[in-house]
């Protein structure tokens, strides 16, 4: 197969591919028309050729056609057979699927010219072919008849006008025609962790309704987040199942983003829902203050950590942005779009995006790690230079700040501290601003910065 073929037949699966995207959008969404008539020419018989509108016509046995007509300023017109005497019938039906039957939320259309007040007469019948009321002309000329809400079909015909109807500007809304729908949660809803010391989501409830919700219904929800620059950070795809009308609940625990929902039973498949979120919560800082204290409760300077956390992030979990076109409490990114995120500016994962203690805890750990690499710089410059001190605890976590930091680097010239000889033939420390200024005013930073 040469390449010329290979790009025929990839051009006609992305066509495919699109077509049935439109397709299952088009089910799943509110769609209006407005049909003059005037699309045809005169004489033209008039059964399927409006399907893709999502509407068919008939006329008793026969199909109604479009006619001039002197009497109606916006001619042409849709006449019943025989002409202006003939009865004239609209179905609506799926753009997507003339097979399947859909309902409308708004239909009206205009009708005439009467001579006689209720002369004629319109019957509205619902999706199950259930009258939903039958109308009227209430006057002379041209009339304009509104349908109820949920009407599938209505029939059109004359009692007694001699000189009969015809009609026109047929205008109309189509609503998704799944019979199966999603409840609960809304469109739209967001909920805030608020539970388990702000790393979980309240229970979510997740119900089926309409005519199709009977029997077993399988839910999927996919729950998405990632940076503002694509990480590839994981979706959570959950998979539950309700009977009915029945309720089931679920919560996220240390996860939030944007969710998509299908539900389906063995009959029908409801229009997803588009989308729910789960996002942050308030943290007071009392509760991170002591947080980061027990965290570090051993550590010199104990309340150190929270330093790091105002500088990282001003004390923050969470910020309110906008993200997936929500406005709401979002994760902490770092400025070059995510690559740390959270209170203290963690190398973003899901978890730490998400859960503040999660955050807090790896923070903890990497600190006490860049202390045992400052330990071993330490001992490495005293090695190199005889008879240098060893620091103190307090230097040593300076030495971790600057290895915390974003200004981190190798070297033994390159720490917080490097040592310098004196006059006197021996050596001290020195704090580094001459090869590493940066890391040096990062310490600087958390120390003044602590709560």
């Amino acid at each position: 197969m040469d390449k010329r073929t290979l790009l025929r037949l990839s051009l006609l699966t992305l066509a495919l591919l699109s077509v049935g995207a439109a397709d299952a959008q088009s089910q799943c969404t509110e769609q209006s028309f407005v049909i003059t008539f005037s699309e045809f020419a005169q004489g033209t018989a008039i059964s399927s050729q409006y399907s893709a509108k999502g509407v068919r016509f008939s006329s008793g046995s026969g199909y109604p056609f479009i006619s001039g007509d002197g009497a109606n300023p916006t001619a042409p017109v849709l006449s019943g057979t025989p002409q202006f005497q003939g009865p004239i019938t609209a179905t609506f039906i799926s753009p997507a699927d003339p097979a399947t039957a859909v309902a409308t939320t708004q239909l009206a259309f205009e009708a005439g010219y009467f001579d006689e007040i209720g002369s004629t007469q319109v019957t509205f019948l619902d999706i199950n072919n259930a009258s939903l009321g039958t109308v009227s002309n209430p006057g002379r000329g041209i009339n304009t008849f509104t349908a109820p809400k949920g009407t599938h079909s209505f029939t059109i015909g004359a009692t007694s006008d001699a000189a009969g109807f015809a009609i026109d500007n047929l205008r109309y809304t189509i609503g998704p025609s799944s019979e199966l729908t999603i409840q609960s949660p809304g469109k739209g809803s967001t909920f805030g962790l608020t539970e388990n010391t702000h790393t979980r989501s309240p229970d979510i409830s997740f119900t089926a309704g309409g005519s199709g919700a009977t029997g077993p219904v399988s839910w999927t929800i996919s729950m998405e987040y990632d940076t503002d620059r694509t990480r590839g950070l994981p979706g959570l795809v959950s998979s539950i199942n309700t009977n009915g009308t029945a309720t089931k609940k679920l919560y996220y625990q240390s996860r939030g983003g944007r969710a998509r929902i299908t539900a389906s039973t063995k009959d029908d498949t409801a229009c997803p829902l588009e989308y729910f979120y789960v996002v942050g919560g308030s943290i007071p800082e009392r509760e991170i203050t002591d947080r980061l204290v027990q965290l570090y409760r051993q550590g010199e300077t104990p309340r150190l950590l929270t330093g790091i956390a105002d500088k990282e992030s001003t004390y923050r979990q969470f910020s309110v942005r906008t993200k997936y076109d929500k406005q709401a409490l979002w994760p902490v990114e770092s400025y070059d779009g995510g690559s740390h995120i959270g209170l203290m500016q963690m190398p973003s994962t899901v978890q730490r995006a998400w859960d503040w203690q999660i955050n807090t805890q790896d923070a903890a750990d990497l600190f006490r790690e860049k202390l045992r690499i400052a330990a071993a710089l330490e001992r490495r410059i005293i090695q190199a230079h005889r008879g240098l001190r060893r620091l103190t605890s307090v230097e040593r976590e300076n030495m971790a700040l600057t290895l915390y930091g974003p200004a981190a680097a190798a070297g033994l010239n390159n720490q917080y501290y490097r040592a310098i000889q004196l006059p006197n033939g021996t050596y001290d420390w020195t704090i580094n601003t001459a090869n590493n200024p940066a890391g040096v005013q990062y310490a600087n930073d958390v120390r003044s910065r602590i709560r």
